[in-house]
């Protein structure tokens, strides 16, 4: 389970001034480190507006806490595989996009893009029939 995390550094620069056609979100896992308990976990953020219109990176760091057991099972699974157990994987790509998209919506205000946020298609529908009651 995550028990803490911080971010370490944050950057964004506006390279034209221009609309933006789009951007491509990259998330890197940068580093593991492994104690009885623990997992610290480094990873960079980094988000590029297209065509070279602006860049943003955002580096932070997540400690998980898990049993021993799961920690080793963890460790081992990362050193074979390069991939940690599905479960803890899905809970630090949740962490991070969440960290992310907070900290990368005030930085694209301050240079004007858009926020690196997925934001999901709203979808209109009929109001369901109620029946009376009684």
């Amino acid at each position: 389970m995550i028990t803490g995390g911080t971010v370490k550094k944050i950057s964004a620069e506006r390279m034209k001034d221009m609309a933006h056609s789009g951007s491509v979100v990259n998330i890197r896992v940068g580093s593991l480190k492994f104690d009885k308990t623990k997992l610290l976990v480094t990873y960079t953020y980094e988000v590029t507006y297209k065509p070279d219109v602006a860049k943003m990176v955002i580096e932070g760091e997540i400690v998980f806490e898990e049993s021993e057991k799961d920690a080793k099972n963890a460790k081992e699974q990362w050193e074979k595989t390069g991939q940690l157990p599905e479960n803890m994987a899905s809970d630090l790509l949740t962490a991070m996009t969440y960290t992310c998209s907070a900290i990368g919506t005030l930085l694209a205000f301050g240079i004007n893009v858009s926020a690196p946020i997925n934001v999901p298609r709203a979808k209109l529908m009929p109001a369901p029939e109620t029946k009376p009651a009684g």
